[in-house]
């Protein structure tokens, strides 16, 4: 902490929740006004875009009212904690409305909009925020009490604009690398499935191709009843869709008894079938297909696949997933918007079937991409939550005072200019 600085409340630095009254007295109910969800609220980002207008008269009574150079910030799980922020800008007429879950701060004369953005912009204020939470799971809110009460530092306004020029530089250069490592890291996710493209596309044209239903066998999966807990403490793996995360299983999350296969419509597949997630948001994400490792039982949003003796297992992994990922026909809509695979277009789907020598040829190639790839991942990651926390370690110098005290007298005027 710097001791030539003042350290005062967030609510003597700002108004907190500006009154709506200043709106009324100088709009009429049909004037046009910007509104702004929750999900406009961008994550860290200094300004957000409005995209949506509305009459005064129609948002004015129970959303939450701001102007330009108001600064936002969400209040409740898990937005606090994500650090949804933002400031004001641009607003149709100059004022805004939004969700009831924005804290508005209009800074006073000696606090600059972009420094306090930056302040809120701390793991730490997050971290302690998030500590004094209060409500029932999935609707905590940081307590009014806590905003309030929080102390920020107060230099003087040259400084703070001294403090933003050098954030707003240094936050640009770590912001463009995030967004080409964010590309690399696409490019070698898309990787995989471009590969998988060329081989399947290229091995239906040199092999025959056989609908799955000729080549395996299908079962389905139940779950056992939660009333009874013996059904519950058993050792057999219990796979359900959250499992269904990688292309073999080893284990799963929950295991059930032997009773409850007897007492249930699930069933027990061998080591060798592959598991196909047909129903939930999991397929959001594509078609996920699994090779067993050990002997499981399954729920009812997911159908096993018993190859036959002349299919190598993880062939058949790579091979449906590339497919089902590239037909138009087998991914469809389901109940509440989630999505399933259509039974009838899975049992028709067309699998070339090369010999058993190629079908491992094909997989070693594959898992060597995937290898490679996984590298490249990890490098990736490492590269974004390095620079993440560059960008902390330099709020937390900010305010402690040493970003600007290190600057040459002449580096710092020109900061400001």
């Amino acid at each position: 902490m710097r001791q030539d600085w003042n350290y005062v409340p967030l609510s003597k630095a700002c108004l907190i929740k500006p009154p709506k009254s200043e709106a009324r007295q100088r709009l009429h109910q049909s004037d046009l006004v910007s509104f702004v969800p929750m999900s406009d609220l961008g994550i860290r980002e200094k300004f957000f875009s409005s995209m949506e207008e509305k009459p005064f008269g129609k948002v004015s009574g129970s959303y939450t009212y701001f102007a330009d150079d108001d600064v936002l910030l969400a209040k409740i799980t898990p937005c606090f904690e994500n650090g949804k922020l933002g400031i004001a800008r641009g607003l149709v007429n100059g004022v805004g409305f939004g969700s009831s879950e924005f804290i508005v701060f209009r800074p006073s004369g000696e606090l600059a909009s972009e420094f306090l953005f930056y302040y809120l912009s701390q793991d730490g204020f997050r971290d302690a925020g998030q500590r004094v939470m209060s409500g029932a799971v999935g609707h905590k809110r940081v307590s009014k009490e806590f905003i309030e009460n929080h102390l920020i530092p107060l230099p003087p306004l040259a400084e703070q604009k001294r403090m933003v020029a050098i954030l707003d530089e240094a936050f640009e250069g770590i912001d463009a690398a995030i967004a080409n490592t964010e590309k690399n890291l696409a490019n070698a996710q898309e990787l995989l499935e471009s590969y998988l493209s060329s081989v399947f596309s290229r091995s239906s044209q040199d092999y025959p191709q056989k609908p799955l239903s000729d080549i395996s066998t299908f079962s389905s999966g139940g779950t056992p009843s939660k009333r009874n807990d013996t059904f519950w403490c058993g050792d057999i793996p219990w796979v359900s869709g959250r499992d269904m995360k990688s292309t073999q299983l080893f284990d799963s999350q929950l295991h059930i008894s032997v009773s409850a296969v007897a007492g249930s419509s699930t069933r027990i597949a061998p080591i060798g079938s592959l598991l196909i997630l047909v129903r939930g948001m999991g397929l959001a994400h594509g078609a996920q297909v699994a090779e067993l490792m050990v002997a499981c039982a399954f729920n009812q949003d997911i159908k096993g696949v018993h190859p036959k003796s002349d299919l190598v297992p993880r062939y058949l992994v790579f091979a449906l997933r590339h497919k089902i990922n590239s037909s138009e026909n087998i991914l469809s809509n389901a109940a509440h918007g989630t999505l399933k695979i259509n039974s009838e277009g899975l049992k028709n789907v067309l699998v070339p079937i090369p010999c058993i020598e190629k079908q491992n040829e094909i997989v070693t190639a594959i898992e060597a991409l995937k290898l490679g790839i996984q590298h490249l991942e990890s490098i990736y990651q490492r590269k974004l939550l390095a620079l993440a926390e560059l960008k902390q370690s330099l709020l937390q110098k900010a305010f402690s005072g040493a970003l600007t005290s290190e600057m040459p007298d002449k580096q710092q005027k020109e900061a400001v200019a």
